[in-house]
């Protein structure tokens, strides 16, 4: 089976989500299944000498668009490709493109999308959080103000557009993958799609890692994962909430690794409250600190999936989220294999964050059976369903 991957850039694990699900995927088709990969991309210098990777211009237009068809199905030709599978979420023209052209050489397309259906909605809420963080901050009114008299004309256009750009993701597309089940309903209804048979959902996949459970070497330690952006990520309300426990729980440290355009803008906040033992320890392999750590806290307004999860319950650190998005559920047992919280309580956050930091024994379990759990994403088990999915669509 030969499978064409169409990304902007190179599938570069070290570069983001999208990239590193990529990578583990391609690599357990290929070792398991034979699965032969190519690669069609549009960002970056292009690759001379190797025949797998093929670059299209970065902006489709009508000066480019029919050297593009005829250059990207001769490719398709040369290469046998049976399935299309496109990750780009974020080029409306592009995928018109590779489906048109998968259309006229007979090749079906399946369209992975990435995201939450909704994350336009709950940009604009983090966008108009973040104008009020910088009046209150750095006394900057006039963001607050531009937000205030522009916000209903903003949340038409969000509205319109998320309709549009759903839309258009599903009709070029012969079938349409989620990352949760949870998700189908608000695709549906936020698109105003009259069917959704061909909406399929997979989970973002793990790899299977050599960690042997020992509480006696866990450290009292909350880490944090994430991209230092206002938008989703929302680490303010972490550092709101460690502000407001840290004097209880003087033997504890919070460490927050990641980096960002809003990495001057938390430090800030967490150097304004005053806080204590929290450091921002910048880009760094999160395994080790998933090995150290005993909790993971995640404070988004909205993810699709939410991978740091899912690697953090390997390693038994025990998460502790906000229930701001439907496909957490997939991952976090409330109780037991982790706490979700109601969106965005910071009392009841708190209630449950001083629990697991309290109380030994409930946390030691709900590290065991993460563990457990988090096996259901294991690149294996994922391959297999993509699988069953890639030789269903050869068929029909």
């Amino acid at each position: 089976m030969n499978v064409c991957i169409v990304f902007s850039a190179r599938i570069d694990a070290s570069i983001g989500g999208v990239e590193s699900v990529c990578k583990k995927l391609t690599e357990e088709l290929t070792k398991r299944y034979n699965v032969n990969f190519f690669y069609v991309y549009t960002d970056g210098e292009k690759i001379n000498g190797d025949a797998t990777y093929f670059k299209l211009p970065k902006h489709i237009d009508v000066d480019n668009a029919s050297y593009s068809a005829y250059a990207l199905s001769s490719f398709f030709r040369r290469n046998k490709i049976d399935i299309i599978w496109y990750h780009e979420q974020n080029d409306a023209l592009l995928q018109k493109l590779v489906f048109t052209v998968g259309e006229r050489e007979n090749i079906r397309t399946v369209s992975v999308y990435h995201c939450n259906p909704s994350i336009l909605f709950s940009d604009l809420k983090d966008r108009f959080a973040y104008s009020c963080f910088k009046f209150i901050e750095y006394r900057k009114f006039v963001p607050v103000l531009f937000d205030v008299l522009t916000m209903p004309l903003r949340y038409l256009k969000v509205i319109r557009r998320t309709q549009k750009y759903l839309r258009s993701f599903f009709v070029y597309s012969h079938n349409l993958v989620l990352v949760s089940n949870k998700l189908r309903d608000e695709y549906v209804k936020l698109s105003a799609l009259s069917e959704s048979d061909r909406i399929k959902a997979i989970s973002n996949p793990i790899l299977p890692v050599k960690y042997s459970f020992c509480p006696e070497k866990k450290e009292n330690l909350i880490v944090v994962v994430a991209r230092h952006v206002w938008l989703q990520k929302r680490l303010d309300r972490i550092i709101r909430v460690w502000k407001k426990v840290m004097e209880r729980f003087a033997a504890w440290e919070l460490i927050i690794l990641g980096d960002g355009d809003a990495r001057q803008d938390y430090m800030h906040l967490a150097k304004s409250l005053h806080t204590e033992r929290l450091s921002f320890v910048g880009i760094q392999d999160p395994s080790e600190y998933y090995k150290k750590a005993k909790i993971l806290c995640m404070s988004s307004s909205s993810e699709s999936f939410g991978l740091v999860l899912t690697e953090a319950q390997q390693y038994g650190c025990v998460p502790i989220a906000y229930r701001s998005y439907s496909s957490l559920d997939d991952i976090i047992e409330d109780g037991k294999t982790g706490f979700a919280v109601k969106p965005f309580d910071e009392d009841e956050y708190i209630e449950k964050l001083t629990r697991l930091m309290s109380d030994d024994s409930l946390r030691e379990g709900m590290a065991l059976q993460a563990m457990q759990s988090v096996k259901k994403f294991y690149v294996e088990e994922i391959a297999k369903q993509w699988m069953t999915l890639f030789s269903s669509m050869l068929k029909s």
